[in-house]
């Protein structure tokens, strides 16, 4: 795998960029998870009708994660992966734009298509980028980057839905 010629600036800035596409990703993960009973009340359906929500993602991640890295490898990484950036990000703003339980699932789909694109394609990237040294470098900052997607999950949920129901955002 050669190493591409690029800066060490351009490199760290390449390596920030998906470490960001790791943590949006898994952000978008669980950010739904505190807002389930509030959902469940807005639209008056059950509960186990609401967890469909964050299961459309889950499910489509896990399973397009593997055929998105192919992907990857066939049309290229850097343009699968910027591909991914977008689709998670409109996906996500669809998603609260939504005023209807089944578009918000499917807008989490395509959230998680995106997110899937991002999660198979930014080690590639980062691996490729840091073929020669720091690749162990590289992959922990990204597995860090992911891990700390879970950490603002509740509070940042609590807040996006508790407030905003109230004053009547989702109508």
């Amino acid at each position: 795998m050669p190493q591409p010629d690029l800066t060490p600036k351009l490199q760290r800035l390449a390596l920030i960029n998906v470490c960001l596409g790791q943590f949006m990703s898994a952000l978008d993960s669980r950010s739904v998870t505190v807002a389930l009973p509030t959902l469940s009340v807005y639209f008056d359906v059950s509960l186990a009708v609401v967890q469909c929500v964050p299961l459309a993602y889950q499910l489509t991640i896990v399973g397009l994660v593997l055929s998105m890295a192919r992907l990857g490898d066939k049309l290229g990484r850097k343009k699968i992966y910027a591909l991914g950036f977008v689709l998670l990000g409109v996906g996500s703003a669809s998603c609260g734009l939504s005023g209807q339980l089944w578009q918000i699932i499917g807008f989490r789909v395509v959230e998680a298509v995106g997110g899937a694109l991002v999660l198979a394609n930014g080690r590639a990237i980062a691996s490729t980028l840091y073929a020669r040294e720091g690749r162990g470098r590289a992959l922990g900052m990204m597995s860090m980057s992911f891990h700390l997607g879970y950490i603002p999950e509740r509070p940042s949920a609590g807040f996006s839905s508790t407030p905003l129901a109230g004053a009547g955002f989702f109508s």
